[in-house]
């Protein structure tokens, strides 16, 4: 019976610590997320000493934990997906930056002056 309770326990903290995940990854900031290693190692210790017979009694808590894992690596793939296109999108913006200019009827660019040089006023 303590030994239940005991797991009970555990488990709940497991779940908690998958809410603290969550909400790290949906509100940020993202590094906060390291701050639960410590956590994340030591709930990790309790799951893998979990008893077999006492894992069929709290089967639909350890299922809720497994749900709520994926559930977090699919928000988290989500996020660095999203992270992956916005570095994406600023290359391709950098790049574009690149090729804009003035042109001359003939279709040639004109070349920037040189930001060392003296600076050209037009009166």
């Amino acid at each position: 019976m303590i030994d239940a309770l005991k797991w009970r326990y555990r488990l709940a903290e497991a779940r908690s610590l998958l809410e603290a995940e969550r909400l790290i990854i949906l509100n940020g900031p993202i590094s906060d997320i390291a701050k639960l290693d410590a956590r994340r190692d030591r709930v990790e210790g309790y799951l893998s000493e979990l008893p077999e017979t006492l894992s069929d009694q709290m089967r639909g808590a350890i299922e809720d934990l497994s749900q709520r894992a994926h559930d977090n690596q699919r928000l988290l793939k989500a996020y660095l997906d999203g992270a992956k296109m916005a570095a994406d999108r600023l290359v391709k913006m950098a790049e574009v930056q690149e090729n804009l200019g003035a042109y001359r009827q003939d279709g040639s660019r004109v070349t920037a002056p040189s930001k060392s040089g003296a600076q050209q006023h037009r009166f």
